[in-house]
């Protein structure tokens, strides 16, 4: 997911647990197989293993074609098997565990489909409930993470591509060189225009002198 906002994406060292399986009621998206939720039935079925990835936590298969685990998060061993089905019968569950070393003000969680989270540390209920089950690409906001929680984040590919997760840390995105291109000549632009209008006002005065 390219574009100036990568700049803002939480980049950080993570284990991840992932699963994958069938789900009873297809088509039924509040069927617990289509929740990101611990509870999820779909963790007694195929555990595909155990993970490590360090880097930005930017994940995305647009296409139906390359909606592959190994496609989702490349590098860390991840098999070649597909997610998910858009006819909500196969799907992947994932559990991301983090922790920060500063304060997260204003994060979000851009997903497609669903998500949950959870402090482990204070053994917390799912922080951002109602986010659980799968829906078109859709911005979660995050309460404050706080440094040195251990946080527990559940995402799960339930209908097809896209399957997106991208998490922002809340600080602004650096514009990109083209944008900073656009803003310099907007202002060359400005000053252009305000010196003409003081060396028309300046001929005006002398008019009248």
């Amino acid at each position: 997911m390219a574009g100036a906002a990568n700049a803002a994406t939480v980049v950080t060292s993570t284990n991840f647990n992932v699963w994958h399986g069938n789900s009873s009621n297809p088509g039924d998206i509040s069927d617990p197989s289509q929740q990101a939720l611990p509870s999820n039935p779909v963790t007694s079925q195929t555990f595909v293993g155990s993970f490590n990835y360090s880097g930005p936590i930017d994940f995305a298969n647009m296409s139906q074609a390359t909606d592959l685990m190994s496609n989702f998060i490349p590098g860390v061993g991840l098999p070649a098997d597909q997610m998910s089905t858009p006819t909500f019968d196969a799907v992947t569950l994932f559990a991301f565990n983090f922790t920060f070393a500063t304060n997260l003000v204003g994060a979000s969680i851009t997903h497609d489909d669903g998500i949950s989270l959870f402090d482990i540390t204070t053994s917390s209920g799912n922080l951002i409930s109602g986010n659980e089950g799968p829906t078109v690409a859709a911005t979660t906001m995050l309460p404050t993470l706080e440094a040195g929680h251990i946080y527990q984040l559940w995402y799960i590919a339930a209908n097809g591509a896209p399957s997106i997760l991208r998490f922002d840390d809340g600080t602004p995105a650096v514009p990109e060189p083209a944008t900073w291109a656009m803003l310099v000549l907007g202002f060359g632009v400005i000053g252009v225009t305000a010196r003409r209008r003081r060396a028309g006002s300046g001929r005006v005065a002398e008019n009248l002198g």
